[in-house]
């Protein structure tokens, strides 16, 4: 068994996952590195076995992953490099439709990449296009994993970034200082809006859809930043959302989200070029570029907000 671990071990010797702390793995304990996973072979029993999500497994469940290169195996030591936790990367994403599973490299290199797939996304929840994902692989910056549903079918490409895929945007054009396209828009609550008729405000786009984890989990930053200007006629905050009209209504029953919502908005985001979402822009009174942000973070917010704050 040892032989076997070690034979699909050394595939991934080169394929260093990103650096990463777990809050659910005790902080007195260290990342073992794959080579010396490899000259040690799999442990026999271990108690803490973890998908990257914090979710506790065992190790009956994830070994056959790992034999069959679905998985890579991160093991945690003691300060006597006894074996003590195992974090899997890979196979389980809360951003991923349920019932969908992961298959080997094998299998995906015997099947063949589909030329059509609706859900690609970066191992942090980030939706990605499939012009990104290929350019990524293709220049060694990520690993692609396929899940399928329970009849086999491909449903979503998972891309797990190396550890020095620092940025993987670098390649996308910053628009910043770029007269901004005209759009006419109409929000879910029956505004209408012309980019040209806003001259003279500061519009603050923010492009998003329901399913992306990360566009969810800065709203209620987002909603902070509004709330400071919600006396300021002359900030408007638009976010561009992919999802039809009647999907976000129901979304927004249980989640508060307070930009001024524009639903079936890909005509827009087609416009604006976005490929990777949350995508933020700040156009300013002389409808230019003022900032241009791709993801999510307090960094961006301060950032978002400095830029409404120049004249």
């Amino acid at each position: 068994m040892k032989q076997v671990f070690t034979f699909l071990i050394v595939i991934f010797i080169t394929i260093t996952i990103k650096a990463q702390e777990y809050s659910f793995i005790p902080k007195d304990l260290k990342e073992l590195p794959l080579e010396e996973l490899m000259k040690k072979g799999p442990p026999e029993n271990l108690d803490l076995v973890f998908y990257e999500d914090g979710t506790k497994t065992t190790l009956k469940e994830v070994m056959p992953l790992i034999m069959n290169g679905i998985v890579l195996p991160k093991m945690f030591v003691d300060n006597n490099n006894n074996y003590k936790a195992l974090v899997i990367v890979g196979g389980r994403y809360s951003f991923l439709p349920t019932g969908l599973k992961p298959i080997s490299s094998e299998e995906l290199m015997r099947r063949g990449v589909p030329k059509k797939i609706a859900l690609i996304f970066l191992d942090d929840g980030t939706e990605i296009t499939k012009k990104i994902a290929k350019e990524l692989i293709n220049n060694g910056k990520a690993m692609p994993q396929m899940f399928v549903d329970k009849n086999g079918a491909f449903k979503a490409l998972v891309l797990i970034k190396y550890k020095d895929t620092s940025d993987p945007y670098k390649d996308i054009k910053n628009p910043t200082g770029e007269l901004a396209k005209n759009f006419s828009i109409e929000t879910i609550d029956g505004k209408k809006y012309t980019l040209n008729d806003l001259k003279g405000k500061k519009v603050v786009l923010n492009f998003w859809f329901i399913s992306c984890k990360p566009c969810v989990d800065e709203m209620p930053s987002l909603n902070k930043l509004i709330e400071k200007y919600k006396n300021n006629k002359d900030v408007i905050f638009l976010a561009i959302g992919l999802d039809k009209k009647s999907s976000i209504k129901e979304f927004l029953k249980i989640t508060k989200f307070n930009y001024q919502i524009v639903a079936s908005g890909d005509e827009i985001s087609n416009l604006y070029g976005v490929e990777v979402y949350p995508t933020h822009f700040v156009i300013g009174k002389d409808s230019k570029i003022e900032y241009f942000a791709i993801g999510s973070g307090d960094r961006i917010i301060r950032k978002i907000e400095k830029a409404i704050n120049n004249k």
